[in-house]
């Protein structure tokens, strides 16, 4: 099964585990409920930056899935408006490895500092609280997205 979480996960999907929640033991102990199908519940969700763990071992191999590929950073921008610039805040962290990535700066209208932190970063998914950003910005990290999820 993990095998094909990962070959889907790599061309881009967000593939969620539905798990039995119920057991028969559970069951037993409920007078209410003996007969018919046991409770199942979305158990696990997997993205390209959230593809970790012991079940999912790079070193047994797919020839064309890339380790760098499916395991990289998650990203979250969000800013605050001043006159005539943004303060923009990043937060990028990557559940493979730990590391964990923030700055927080001063932006014009071009954006060029939030583009050399996406360029630095290179993030496969990107969080956008839409709210906490102006248009500007959202359709910025919109139009430099093209390689990563937006969220």
């Amino acid at each position: 099964m993990h095998l094909h979480v990962r070959r889907l996960v790599a061309k881009g999907y967000k593939v969620g585990i539905v798990g039995k929640t119920e057991t028969a033991l559970m069951r037993a102990a409920n007078d209410n409920v003996r007969e018919g199908l046991f409770k199942r519940e979305l158990t696990e969700v997997y993205t390209k930056s959230t593809l970790v763990g012991e079940d999912f071992d790079f070193k047994v191999g797919l020839d064309d899935l890339d380790r760098d590929d499916i395991s990289s950073f998650l990203m979250c921008v969000f800013e605050v408006a001043m006159e005539n610039a943004v303060r923009i805040g990043v937060l990028a962290v990557s559940p493979l490895s730990g590391d964990i990535v923030y700055d927080y700066f001063v932006d014009l209208e071009k954006r060029e500092q939030l583009e050399m932190r996406f360029a630095q970063i290179k993030p496969v998914e990107v969080l956008v609280p839409k709210s906490y950003l102006t248009d500007e910005t959202y359709q910025f990290i919109e139009a430099i997205t093209t390689r990563c999820a937006l969220r």
